[in-house]
């Protein structure tokens, strides 16, 4: 009896460190992936673990998550991380989503960013520029918001750039009395 309980640990061992070793390998995989775009090149020193994984074929859990994690990632932006978008290029935006909202009304947020490959949170500001030019209307609320083009001229392009009004600068600081 011993003896069957000490075969049965060590393959519960083995199973369990191959398991380990195939969980590590896809995560190590998921996270090159992920950095290949900062990578110059150059191969990277597959570990011990990443080997055993060539060996014995990978869990089907092990394998989707990771890919399913990919699937979802926003795409790529030609500008660094926080950096201003130019006027040029929200107004290619503004354009593009009052078109796709003329094409396929009643569409929501979610949808239109998978439909136009871009990030949401790119498209609020374009969005909001397009409501209140009265090119298109929101109907719900939050999440649940449907945009539709307005039907008062869903063809023309619906933003103008707004000039500035102020003062001109004087170079001093607000409320010191001018030099004598």
């Amino acid at each position: 009896m011993a003896d069957i309980n000490a075969r049965i640990a060590a393959k519960i061992q083995g199973f369990t460190e191959e398991l380990q070793a195939l969980i590590g390998a896809a995560v190590r995989e998921h996270v090159e992936n992920a950095l290949g775009s900062f990578r110059s090149g150059a191969a990277v020193a597959a570990p011990k673990a990443a080997k055993a994984a060539k060996v014995a074929p990978a869990p089907k859990a092990a394998v989707a998550a990771p890919a399913a994690a990919a699937a979802v990632k926003a795409p790529k932006v030609s500008r660094r991380k926080g950096a201003k978008r130019s006027a040029a290029e929200i107004e290619k935006t503004i354009t593009s989503l009052q078109a796709f909202i003329a094409s396929k009304p009643g569409q929501r947020m979610e949808q239109i960013g998978a439909a136009l490959s871009t990030a949401t949170k790119d498209l609020t500001r374009p969005l909001q520029k397009l409501l209140e030019a009265g090119a298109v209307r929101r109907e719900g609320a939050k999440r649940a918001s449907r945009y539709y083009p307005t039907t008062k001229d869903a063809a023309a392009p619906a933003v103008a750039p707004k000039a500035r009004a102020g003062r001109k600068p004087t170079g001093r600081k607000p409320g010191r009395p001018k030099k004598s």
